[in-house]
Parts: structure tokens; sequence; C-alpha cells
């Protein structure tokens, strides 16, 4: 029995696996959209950051990333932060069908070469994508690898988050949820978040990314707390 599990974990970890379950991923998330109907509601100011215009961070928690891509920024290349482990992986196959580039590691948990990589393509004029309550929770906090990577680049952050009427949630630390076919699907888009808004220069490095950190949750809380009202039976 202890063999055959270990054969069987090793098969979800191949390269090929992967592939193919990143693909089928793909594919489903295709259907999910083509077949729902889509009502967006996007801040007026944050609307710039999607038309290519300016460039950002967007965040949205690990739970909603599911259907993200469906509205990826316009104009500029996307660059995804995501964990290395095995389900980061298969993750990133997924996003790579849509054209987003993919870095992989943290921005808090040993992740400098990530967080180097981030800094660069930020740099070069590129959009960036974070999971703040990634990779493993807890679900729905926002760490403070978000707002370090605001500060050193000075870059808004969008909020993203959608509710879809019909879905799954599966039994997982984030209770993930899977959005199903021929549905109704609100997402919504925050105003921006300016890192020299929120921090004070009287307040040490700390506790200006606290105050950042806390600006993030705050808002990625809201929308999506906006968003789930949507679907909730009146």
């Amino acid at each position: 029995m202890i063999r055959w599990k270990a054969h069987w974990k090793r098969f979800f970890k191949s390269e090929r696996v992967h592939q193919f379950i990143g693909l089928v991923c793909a594919y489903y998330t295709r259907f999910v959209l083509l077949t729902g109907r889509m009502e967006t509601i996007i801040d007026d100011h944050a609307k710039p950051y999607f038309d290519g215009t300016n460039q950002a961070i967007f965040v949205a928690w690990h739970s909603r990333m599911m259907l993200m891509q469906s509205h990826t920024p316009k104009g500029r290349p996307l660059h995804a932060l995501v964990s290395s482990h095995a389900d980061g992986r298969l993750i990133g196959r997924v996003l790579q069908h849509y054209g987003i580039d993919i870095i992989y590691g943290s921005t808090s948990r040993g992740g400098t070469q990530a967080l180097r990589q981030l800094i660069a393509a930020y740099r070069n004029g590129d959009n960036l994508a974070i999971t703040p309550d990634g990779p493993r929770g807890p679900a729905e906090i926002a760490s403070e690898g978000v707002a370090h990577l605001a500060m050193l680049t000075n870059a808004p952050i969008i909020c993203v988050s959608y509710a879809s009427q019909r879905h799954h949630r599966l039994n997982s630390w984030d209770r993930f949820m899977v959005a199903l076919p021929f549905s109704k699907i609100y997402f919504y888009a925050a105003t921006p978040i300016l890192p020299e808004d929120i921090i004070t220069s009287h307040a040490n490095k700390h506790t200006q990314r606290q105050l950042l950190r806390q600006a993030i949750e705050s808002a990625l809380h809201s929308i999506t707390s906006q968003a789930d009202q949507r679907i909730e039976p009146s």
C-alpha cells in the first residue's frame, strides 16, 4: 500500500502529467467563460491599468484565482508569482496557456531571487500579479511580501476578485472557488492603492509595510464581499 501511494504521488508530480492537467484546466476555464455571463465592475480610477496605459501590481485572494485571466491587462506583459511547489507549478501551467509569464518563488519565504525578478519585470514596464495569502495561507490574510514589493517599486496596487453564481468550493486551506459553466459571474476591481498615500515618513519600515499590508487586505475583503453579495439569494 505504501509503495503504491509513493508511485501515485510521483505520477502526479511528473512534468507530463502537469502539462496535461494544465491543458485540461485551461480549456475548462475557457468553457466556463464562454458559457457564463460576465458582469464587470471596475473602479474608474483602475481602468487605465486594465487598458495598458499604466502598470501595476494586481492582487487577488488565492481562492479567487480561477478566472482572473478573464481580465488580463492589455498592452503589457503580465508576470505572475507562483509557488515553486508541485501545486504551484500546476497553476503556472494553466496561466501559461493564457500568455502569462510565470515567476516561481515567494516574496517572503526565501524568495530573494523571485523578488529580484519581479522588480526587474516591473522596472521593464510590465505588470505583476500576486496572491497575497498564497501559497499556503492563512487564507485571506495578506502577507507583508506584497507590501514590501510595492514599497520597493512604488507600484500602484489593484485589488481584484470575482464570484460565480454557480460554483463549487474545494476542501482546501483556502476553500478555492471553482466556477461552474453557465453561470452569472461578477468581476470586481477596486480603486488603485498608491503606496505614497498610505505610508508616512514618520513611521519605520516595518510599520509602513503593515499599513500598506492592511490597506491591501481591507480592499480585497471589501470587493470580495461585494462580489459574494451579488450571488447570495435575496
